[in-house]
């Protein structure tokens, strides 16, 4: 990344990540406060939320909505992400809010309108 930036690269960098500030309204509110340095755990994350049939088949749908350039424009194959989709083991967790969520959703949307 430091050479397609053009930037030099510190080896320091990867030990110093708990002191990097980010400047903005948003800033990085969970990052420095759960990794004292660079981790790939957050890589699968995702894996543990992402477990239910409603938020499954949610993303398939987000997925191919945004399709395979999209896709490929920010790095990612969409048969690669539809694939570690599937293989994440399935569970009930989160049903009951989501489903909650929907109907709330749902009724807002009727009465919008």
């Amino acid at each position: 990344m430091f050479a397609y930036l053009e930037l030099p690269f510190d080896v320091e960098l990867l030990s110093r990540f708990k002191e990097v500030q980010l400047s903005g309204r948003m800033g990085d509110p969970t990052g420095v406060q759960q990794y004292q340095a660079l981790s790939k755990e957050p890589l699968e994350k995702w894996k543990s939320v992402l477990t239910n049939p409603i938020r499954k088949a949610w993303c398939r749908r987000y997925f191919r909505w945004l399709g395979e350039d999209r896709l490929a424009t920010m790095g990612y194959d969409l048969a690669a992400l539809l694939s570690a989709l599937d293989s994440v083991s399935p569970s009930m967790k989160f049903v009951g809010a989501d489903i909650l969520r929907m109907a709330r959703g749902f009724v807002s949307c009727l009465l919008e309108t």
